[in-house]
């Protein structure tokens, strides 16, 4: 369940779609913490890798988005 939701997250923002934590917990069943450590885990990754990309939330969307780091 978990490479679900994971591979959920990362789809939805390689697509530029917003992520919204309340809708995936309640997707998937789990707490909203628990796709905050999904989102966490998807950061480290992106840092760690050096992407030229970042996930950053949104007032405007209402979630978290991924920005280009230019």
């Amino acid at each position: 369940m978990k490479n679900q939701r994971v591979l959920r997250i990362y789809s939805l923002l390689l697509n530029n779609k917003r992520v919204n934590k309340r809708e995936l917990a309640h997707k998937f069943n789990v707490s909203e913490r628990t796709i905050n450590r999904d989102i966490s885990d998807h950061r480290a990754f992106l840092h760690n890798w050096d992407m030229q990309v970042k996930i950053e939330y949104s007032f405007k969307e209402n979630g978290y988005i991924l920005k280009n780091i230019k």
